[in-house]
């Protein structure tokens, strides 16, 4: 039984996959930056007697002051306010959308390398808009990034995204980011 950190396991593929993690009988923490979440729900402990089974949650703030739970064996981050519902697409709105990413992703990257005894492996999401907008193609990590003349909100979000996820060399934890 592993301790997984999901930072972001509130949002859409977030909540599917602490259910998965939970049901295959892990522990789960998750980060999350709504805050109704958080005091709606402090534990929740599945009713298996013989495998006593938790989902906590932290928030963002937790991380940034106190690091991970000292237990954390795996770190996912999937954090980033959703992209999907309608707004105007001004400045405001962007900035949320790339802070809501680049932000977490450091904190966590920071927590991880703080920690006395780092998790064993750090998996961070990005995003699609890193590769050209075509329909028939199906891409793969080999693929060409969006050339510099073309590249948009999108395309700079993810590649800032990527780095900010990256762990220093000398870091034991592993790091499974597109490369």
């Amino acid at each position: 039984m592993s301790h997984i950190v999901v930072g972001g396991g509130t949002g859409n593929i977030g909540k599917h996959l602490t259910r998965y993690f939970l049901d295959a009988g892990h522990n789960v923490t998750i980060i999350s930056r709504n805050a109704w979440s958080l005091n709606k729900v402090k534990s929740v402990v599945k009713s298996n007697p013989d495998k006593p089974i938790s989902q906590n949650y932290i928030s963002w703030d937790d991380v940034k002051l106190s690091g991970l739970p000292l237990d954390t064996d795996v770190v996912i981050n999937l954090s980033g306010r959703t992209i999907g519902k309608p707004g105007i697409w001004g400045r405001s709105l962007k900035n949320s959308i790339y802070n809501s990413r680049i932000d977490t992703t450091k904190w966590l990257t920071d927590a991880i390398r703080k920690a006395d005894s780092p998790p064993k492996l750090f998996i961070s999401a990005s995003a699609i808009g890193i590769y050209e907008n075509n329909a028939n193609k199906i891409y793969t990590e080999a693929d060409d990034l969006v050339p510099k003349d073309r590249e948009n909100f999108f395309t700079n979000l993810c590649k800032d995204w990527e780095a900010a996820s990256k762990l220093p060399e000398s870091a034991t934890t592993r790091s499974l980011t597109r490369d």
